[in-house]
């Protein structure tokens, strides 16, 4: 055999071999969005769709957490139906996008793995996403500026006035009754700079019996005594 009938031989082979793990796994990979034209904030759907030979594959949607000019709002669990042998696996992704301009969703890995055969790693498709803002109306008419509406404020000011005048007519009232029920002290029934005990001995000391006249010399002697005794009580008991 040829060194170059050789190579193509194993050229055939080496294809029909990566055509049977193709044909093994039974790939059918597609991705749907429901549109690629949003208004800032709008919701966009974005399925990939993975169609199996056998119940035994499993599928791994490597979604990343972060995407550049996107924000995923749910990315959803995979689900598997069975159509006629066909076994499908469906991933659902939602995101929008807050910024203005023309954007690309970017293609991530899908592995696909079946026990004994290894695995193998497809890319889904990229998506160019337009997101702009709301078009303005401009059919409408302009409208004029509406005026400054007047706003009714009612004036409490009187109140004020009012408390503060019954107040200060409440304080001159107890004003006045304090002082019209205040007792006036009683001014000193003697007026002296001597105590009631230091002016009763002085007087006593000064006080000499006389034989002739001992009516008054006892009258004097009384005289003392009420006199220190008005003193004591603060009554004058003095004729």
């Amino acid at each position: 055999m040829k060194p170059r009938q050789l190579i193509y031989q194993l050229c055939f082979l080496i294809m029909a071999l990566v055509a049977g793990i193709t044909a093994s796994y039974g790939q059918a990979m597609k991705t749907y969005i429901d549109r690629n034209k949003i208004l800032i904030g709008e919701h966009i759907r974005f399925e990939i769709k993975v169609n199996l030979a056998s119940s035994n594959y499993k599928v791994n949607f490597d979604i990343p957490d972060s995407i550049p000019h996107f924000d995923i709002i749910d990315k959803g669990k995979y689900d598997t139906t069975d159509a006629a042998g066909v076994y499908t696996m469906r991933q659902t992704i939602l995101f929008t996008s807050f910024d203005s301009g023309v954007w690309k969703f970017p293609s991530f890995p899908v592995t696909i793995s079946a026990p004994g055969q290894g695995s193998k790693s497809f890319l889904s498709d990229s998506v160019l996403i337009q997101v702009g803002y709301a078009p303005s109306d401009s059919s409408s008419e302009l409208r004029d500026i509406k005026p400054v509406m007047e706003v009714f404020v009612i004036d409490r000011t009187w109140i004020y006035y009012a408390a503060g005048a019954l107040l200060l007519l409440i304080l001159a009232f107890f004003i006045y009754r304090y002082f019209k029920n205040r007792k006036k002290k009683a001014p000193p029934v003697f007026n002296t700079k001597l105590t009631a005990y230091e002016e009763a001995i002085k007087a006593l000391n000064q006080l000499q019996p006389t034989g002739s006249e001992p009516k008054i010399y006892y009258s004097n002697l009384s005289d003392i005594f009420k006199r220190y005794y008005s003193r004591k009580t603060n009554l004058n008991l003095m004729p």
